[in-house]
């Protein structure tokens, strides 16, 4: 950040800030002898337009092109770019002023994706998050280039800054994943994103019109709970170019997994007996079990923990 932010966050210059960055990169490759691999990944991060100069957002875009090559050459994972995007009316004013005279490579379509698109900064690995207030040309230029939205609800909500229309980016085939911005809200945790996701969904439904096409997600009264679930697991990893690595149990990805304590004997939010609702084992059984879980467990129902197959945490761990 080297513009329009307080004093302790400022950066001295963007080219400070570009060598800051490639420095860090470096730092976080070396700690894994197998940058494939890595578990923890390096990501270049403009806070967003309004805290970038037109010259550390040009930057940052070479830095993106270097990495590619670097990744190209050496085998590992192409890096990823995130930042924030169309979260309020106030900030999508405020940085169309800023770089409506900026000058880059590429023409400026007018919008506020179209800031990031002329300086290198979409692409499938972008990821933006919010994205509450989208133009039709951003969700255009989003499709184009594959840039992906990390939806924060509860931030939004807690932030006042409106609903995203996630219905409609699915639609499209935008990649949509969960995020929790837990700076701006008041939850980290994946579940309560779910069910905060639905609801911001209920809410775009109850005041905008259904799309017309037959079978669309936006002709639907709200988000499924598959839809949501999706966004926290598999459109997740898709998000962070993951989709082949984690995000289900399909053979041959990692083993990433939790193991849900259904008995009550955690947490006062579920309560489940075997028989309840069809028989154990069954499809109805499973499907009553998970809908409980999702909308009223939390922490205290999860017995174990696994990453990458090893045992983690959990409350039995």
């Amino acid at each position: 950040m080297d513009s329009n932010c307080p004093p302790e966050y400022i950066e001295p210059s963007a080219s400070a800030s570009i060598e800051e960055t490639r420095s860090l990169i470096t730092h976080i490759q070396s700690l894994s002898p197998s940058p494939a691999d890595a578990l923890v990944r390096p990501i270049i991060t403009p806070r967003f337009a309004i805290s970038c100069s037109p010259e550390l957002l040009r930057g940052l875009g070479e830095l993106a092109k270097e990495e590619d090559t670097r990744a190209t050459k050496v085998g590992g994972y192409k890096m990823a770019i995130q930042t924030h995007m169309g979260e309020n009316a106030g900030e999508i004013a405020f940085t169309k002023q800023l770089f409506k005279d900026a000058k880059a490579e590429k023409p400026w379509d007018g919008t506020y994706a179209g800031v990031y698109d002329r300086f290198g900064l979409l692409g499938e690995r972008t990821i933006l998050a919010h994205c509450v207030h989208l133009e039709e040309k951003e969700l255009q230029l989003l499709q184009s280039t594959k840039s992906g939205i990390s939806h924060c609800p509860i931030s939004n909500f807690h932030l006042r800054s409106g609903c995203a229309r996630i219905a409609e980016a699915l639609d499209r085939g935008i990649k949509v994943g969960l995020g929790s911005d837990c700076g701006g809200g008041n939850e980290a945790g994946i579940l309560p994103q779910i069910r905060a996701a639905m609801n911001t969904s209920k809410m775009v439904g109850m005041y905008l019109p259904a799309s017309s096409n037959p079978g669309s997600i936006s002709q639907q009264t709200h988000l499924s709970l598959s839809n949501t679930f999706h966004m926290a697991t598999l459109g997740g990893a898709a998000l962070c170019g993951l989709q082949d690595v984690i995000g289900n149990f399909k053979k041959g990805k990692q083993f990433d997994a939790l193991l849900v304590d259904l008995t009550g004997k955690r947490g006062p939010g579920v309560w489940w007996t075997a028989g309840e609702e069809g028989e154990e084992g069954d499809a109805s059984w499973l499907e009553s079990g998970f809908e409980r879980f999702i909308f009223t467990g939390d922490d205290r129902s999860i017995s174990n923990v696994w990453v990458r197959g090893k045992l983690v945490g959990g409350t039995d761990a």
